[in-house]
């Protein structure tokens, strides 16, 4: 899988249309979407208080 946005760069996968630019924004904004500002996703939390790559995990 590729990390880019989608439209940004070419994707060279072929195995589905999975956004992981987005999914990792969703998780970084605690599921909230930066252009419109609603919680699209489940909470992730805070990243700042992330001690842990587990603690970023959905709660």
């Amino acid at each position: 899988m590729e990390t880019n946005l989608s439209g940004r760069l070419k994707e060279y996968t072929d195995i589905a249309d999975i956004n992981m630019g987005a999914m990792v924004e969703l998780a970084l904004n605690d599921g909230k979407s930066r252009i419109t500002g609603e919680q699209v996703s489940v909470h992730t939390g805070d990243p700042r208080e992330f001690k842990s790559f587990d603690d970023s995990s959905m709660r």
